[in-house]
């Protein structure tokens, strides 16, 4: 049976399938093949573009289905999603995804060749790298150009809860207030993440939608200020001396300037979310101490594996989390269309 790739510039009527869809292959590779963002602008309008596959093409006519703009077919929801490739439009990535029912019939194939001609320039990302992804990518003649990796290790042992007032000499930690805290969360998010393609474009919008989703816990995302000292005697070596670079650089101690946020996958797995350092006071210690507390954290609240992701390329991150403990479970390739 033929089916020819429809594009939508909105998910309005296969919002639910596109998710369904998501939860099958989850279910089928053990890992997403939608990221939390595309799921996430399922929901809003404009915030992406689709290329649907769905089981109400007609097989003899094997032409293309004509586009749908808002007020057309992706409103009936009519035929049900086996494939689709979805477009980020702020930062052009796409995502592909095959029902696993429907695989090894090409629908894969067909759906990388209309992405290629509609979203040309865009990068494309195939989770877990799987190996038929890998003959496709490759016969396709794709250029891998980012692996993202996912690393994991066990939690354990059991440790109270930390004191996080004193946890890091001349810090102060706190959880976030998500009302009080938005704006200043989402600066520091900004600056922290300026070179990075996805977290640095983050909104005050976005960081509202991530604080309504149900796993959100304010006690998981912790802010981190500098505590005010006027006796530079009471600074000691190690991470505490970045207080006096914060101190130098204009820091008052009024708004953070790191903050740790974690994840809960399950009632078991916690993800390290974002680990985020201001660049004025990058390299002076306090992200690996941050590092070296989320795992008390992460065991104080009855988590029993961590798990995190971060860039092949990143070398100085990668060893820490060897350091700490944590091995590479899966791999993430970005290619270029």
């Amino acid at each position: 049976m033929e089916f020819e790739p429809r594009f939508l510039r909105e998910a309005t009527g296969f919002a639910d399938q596109i998710r369904a869809l998501a939860t099958t292959v989850k279910n089928e590779d053990g890992f997403g093949a939608f990221d939390e963002q595309t799921l996430l602008n399922l929901d809003s309008v404009g915030a992406a573009e689709y290329l649907l596959i769905t089981t109400d093409g007609d097989p003899a006519a094997g032409e293309p289905q004509a586009e749908s703009g808002p007020h057309s077919q992706s409103e009936t929801g009519e035929g049900t999603v086996v494939g689709a490739a979805i477009r980020d439009v702020r930062n052009g990535n796409v995502e592909l995804a095959v029902a696993p029912s429907h695989r090894s019939r090409g629908l894969g194939r067909r759906l990388l060749r209309a992405a290629r001609e509609r979203f040309a320039g865009s990068s494309l990302w195939a989770h877990g790298t799987l190996p038929p992804a890998q003959v496709l990518a490759e016969t396709e003649g794709l250029t891998a150009t980012r692996s993202l990796l996912v690393m994991t290790r066990p939690l354990v042992g059991v440790v109270n809860r930390s004191d996080l007032e004193n946890a890091i000499p001349n810090w102060s930690i706190r959880p976030i207030d998500p009302e009080a805290d938005l704006e200043v969360f989402t600066s520091l998010n900004e600056a922290a993440f300026a070179n990075h393609p996805e977290q640095g474009q983050l909104t005050i919008d976005d960081m509202r939608q991530r604080f309504s989703q149900d796993w959100f816990d304010p006690e998981l995302l912790l802010l981190v200020h500098p505590k005010h000292t006027d006796d530079q005697n009471d600074i000691a070596d190690g991470a505490s001396m970045s207080v006096s670079v914060a101190a130098a650089n204009g820091f008052n101690g009024d708004k953070p300037l790191a903050f740790l946020w974690l994840k809960p996958q399950s009632k078991t797995v916690v993800e390290l979310y974002v680990l985020g350092v201001h660049p004025k006071i990058q390299g002076q210690g306090l992200g690996g101490t941050l590092s070296d507390l989320m795992l008390k954290i992460m065991r104080s609240h009855g988590f029993q594996q961590a798990i995190l992701y971060v860039d092949l390329d990143n070398e100085p991150a990668v060893r820490s989390y060897r350091r700490a403990g944590f091995d590479v479970s899966e791999t993430h390739t970005q290619y270029d269309l």
